[in-house]
This record gives structure tokens, C-alpha cells and sequence, in this order.
């Protein structure tokens, strides 16, 4: 299994984060936040269908989901989009066992045959099983950045997607575009910041930088939309609430992680640091 440096970033507390609907659902991403947005939850699933949408997800797709988090995605793509099959991985041992826990609860359900489609693996992005042209998706939400080496990540999924139409489509934080040429490079100390949230520095390059990655392995057709706006802001305003709503019975530890998040959000905002892209390409 390739060396995951960053699993320790990687638990339960975030999914604290679905509130009053913790532990029935499991989100732990930035969520897409329209103006009638009303929840975490909510937000979860819209940048969950807009990468689905993406990636052309339906009931014919098998289906590979790189960083699954505490599993609540995949269980979208089976009610939402009734995939063939799913192969999904996850670097943090933690999280694969709470997500296979709650796979084997749904599975002892009445009715929950379409969950033996799931196969959850426990192994980073950059050691899935080459599979050769196992799949018609590949898909990372809100995970790419936290990928010990992107391209190596890419590299396999090409290998692993049908060829003539294989999708891959990732939502993912990058720099901005040029971020050097216009001054827009981060600091080091944010840099540091970011590696202690699971942020590897070498993951820290642009769009141009992603597609000519995904062009000099084969890919064609790449195509990416920058939602930054449509992430940050609603993510730190929930997060300004969800934090003053239990400063009064949290210790200040507890709440450390969702501070410091909101804190590199607001960086971002303010500084046009890093951008929030969603992108696809085709094999």
C-alpha cells in the first residue's frame, strides 16, 4: 500500500459537521452552496450531483470514487443514480471502517440488495488496483488535493477507464491561474497551514498545470468550471454558525479544527490564493 503521510487528517469529527442529522448522514465536504442553500447536508449533495453531472453518472455506470470519506457519497450515487457498480478507496483506516460498518448495516436491511454493488477498498488514490478498463467514471469529490501525487492518480485512472468515452471528473482546490505571474502565489506559512490539514505543497499548482497532465497522458476534451464562489463563502458563513452554536458548551480544542478552516476559507477569499475547480476529461 503507497504511504499515506496525511491519514492522520483524516477521522470522524468533521462529519459533527451534519448537525442535528449526525450520525444518519456522514458529509464531511465544502458542499456547493446556492442562495436558497438551508444546510450542510444539502450543500453536500449539491457538489455531489454537480460532480455526478460531470461525470454523466446513471445506471449503467461502473463506477470508481477516489476518497470517499466517511462513505456518505457512495451511498448517493447508488439511491441518486443507481451505478452498476462501484469500486471506492480510502486512504484512512478510521474512515473505512466506520463507511463499512454502515455499508454492512444497509446491506442487513430489507431491501438493501442494491448496496452488494459497493466495494469499498482501504488504500490511497495512487495504489488502486490497475484494472484495465474496468471503469466508466472515475470520480474524486473534494478529495484530489489531499492526493499524495495527483498525476500518479491520473496516470492510473487512464489505464483503468474504457477507452473511447471514459470519464474522469474531479472537484479539486488549485492555485489560481498563474498564480505567480499575477502575484497570487501563497506563503509559506499558509502552505504549513495547509499541510496540516492533509494538503501536500506539491499538490499547490494551476488548471494549465492539471490539463496539461491530463493532455500528456492521452485525455482529450478537458473541460473545467471555477465554483470557487459557490464554495468558500458558503461553507465559512456555515461554519461562522455552526462554531458560534457550541462555544458555549465546546471546549475550545473541539472546535480548533473548524476554526482553522474557516480561517484558510477567509485566506482564500481575501487573497485569491487558491481557487475551487471542478474538471472533467475524456479517454
Amino acid at each position: 500500500m503507497t504511504k499515506q503521510p496525511y491519514v492522520q487528517a483524516f477521522d470522524l469529527q468533521d462529519i459533527q459537521l451534519n448537525a442535528q442529522l449526525y450520525p444518519q448522514t456522514a458529509w464531511a465536504n465544502l458542499g456547493m452552496w446556492h442562495a436558497d442553500t438551508r444546510s450542510f447536508v444539502e450543500a453536500n449533495e449539491n457538489l455531489a450531483n454537480h460532480l455526478a453531472r460531470l461525470a454523466g453518472l446513471n445506471k449503467s455506470t461502473r463506477l470508481c470514487d477516489l476518497g470517499f470519506g466517511c462513505g456518505e457519497q457512495i451511498y448517493h450515487w447508488v439511491r441518486v443514480y443507481d451505478c452498476k457498480a462501484i469500486t471506492a478507496y480510502n486512504p484512512s483506516f478510521i474512515q473505512y471502517s466506520y463507511a463499512l460498518d454502515r455499508l454492512q448495516d444497509k446491506r442487513a436491511v430489507n431491501g438493501g440488495q442494491c448496496f452488494e454493488k459497493i466495494r469499498l477498498i482501504q488504500t490511497s488514490a495512487e495504489a488502486m488496483a490497475v484494472e484495465k478498463e474496468s471503469y466508466d467514471a472515475i470520480i474524486a469529490l473534494d478529495a484530489a488535493y489531499h492526493f499524495n501525487k495527483r498525476v500518479d492518480v491520473f496516470e492510473r485512472s487512464y489505464v483503468n477507464l474504457r477507452s473511447n468515452g471514459g470519464i474522469l471528473a474531479f472537484t479539486d482546490m488549485l492555485l489560481a491561474d498563474r498564480a505567480k505571474d499575477h502575484g497570487l502565489m501563497p506563503p509559506h506559512w499558509f502552505c504549513w497551514l495547509l499541510r496540516l490539514g492533509g494538503i501536500p505543497r506539491s499538490n499547490l499548482v494551476d488548471m494549465k498545470t492539471v490539463q496539461e497532465q491530463l493532455e500528456g497522458l492521452g485525455f482529450k476534451d478537458v473541460r473545467s468550471e471555477d465554483i470557487t464562489d459557490k464554495v468558500f463563502p458558503g461553507m465559512s458563513n456555515y461554519l461562522s454558525s455552526f462554531i458560534a452554536s457550541r462555544r458555549s458548551t465546546w471546549k475550545w480544542h473541539r472546535l480548533l479544527r473548524y476554526r482553522l478552516t474557516k480561517y484558510l476559507l477567509d485566506l482564500c477569499a481575501q487573497n485569491g490564493w487558491l481557487r475551487y475547480v471542478s474538471y472533467r476529461a475524456i479517454k
